[in-house]
């Protein structure tokens, strides 16, 4: 099994369970998986988030950076080996071994471990709407939904169950709409996209994922006021629930981010 890992369960005794339990279970790790193990004081978070990883560096499987998965051709066979970055989950063991010296104390393995910390960070930050932008997001998101599909929203939020499927259209129609002017606007995606292999490119589950994320938005009444970390955290789910819709699940402690991929899994399994 391959499963996309969220940051939040890096550390627990499950996540060693599940890769414990048989060499062929891989944990797929995000870009954002390593953004947030190393956001703050990197020289102390680091360590406590690898700490499973580096028992099984040999199951670990890196996913290519989100602007290049957008790219990549939505044709169903080698789907999955087409989103991981093969030269990087090679070297994964490589990295894993200058984290034991790092630990070490090998001082110029740290200066550059900081150093990639502090990338992560900034990058991590810059992820999230102005407030303006933000606001008239949201505005425009409510014309889209009526009462009676947020409702349906609602319900699958509450009980992690399938949106029916008035609801479901809707989002469908939404997240297409949006997915068509992004493969026109993304230069890795102008002109990629046959019309039969939509539903597999990354751009069309994203935004999927994405007008999920804005149904869950407007009913909890998000707007402007949000804290920009808040929104950037939803953010930041929108694309892990997106690469766990390639391959067998998400691993995560976060509730919203697990809505996320089912609801998003059981449109993409009707679509």
């Amino acid at each position: 099994m391959r499963k996309v890992v969220d940051s939040n369960y890096l550390q627990t005794p499950e996540f060693r369970q599940y890769l414990s339990n048989a060499v062929s279970n891989h944990a797929v790790l995000m870009e954002y998986t390593a953004m947030e193990a190393y956001k703050g004081d990197t020289l102390k978070s680091i360590f406590p988030s690898m700490s499973v990883l580096v028992e099984f560096p040999n199951q670990v499987d890196i996913l290519k950076p989100p602007e290049l998965l957008c790219g990549v051709c939505g044709r169903s066979n080698g789907l999955q080996k087409r989103l991981i970055d093969a030269r990087s989950s090679r070297r994964f063991p490589v990295y894993c071994k200058k984290l034991q010296l790092a630990r070490a104390g090998d001082l110029e393995v740290c200066k550059q471990i900081v150093a990639d910390g502090k990338a992560a960070t900034e990058r991590l930050d810059a992820i999230c709407f102005a407030p303006d932008e933000f606001s008239e997001f949201i505005g425009k998101s409510r014309e889209c939904f009526s009462s009676e599909e947020l409702k349906a929203v609602q319900n699958s939020m509450a009980d992690l169950c399938p949106i029916t499927t008035v609801a479901r259209q809707k989002i469908v129609d939404c997240a297409t709409v949006w997915a068509r002017s992004l493969y026109g606007l993304h230069p890795r995606a102008q002109g990629l996209v046959p019309e039969q292999d939509m539903s597999n490119t990354y751009l069309f589950r994203m935004a999927i994922c994405q007008t999920l994320q804005i149904c869950r938005w407007l009913v909890l009444g998000r707007d402007e006021k949000t804290r920009p970390d808040r929104t950037r955290n939803d953010l930041v789910d929108v694309h892990f629930a997106t690469c766990a819709t390639f391959f067998d699940g998400i691993l995560t402690k976060d509730k919203p981010a697990m809505w996320l991929y089912v609801a998003a899994r059981n449109i993409l399994r009707r679509t």
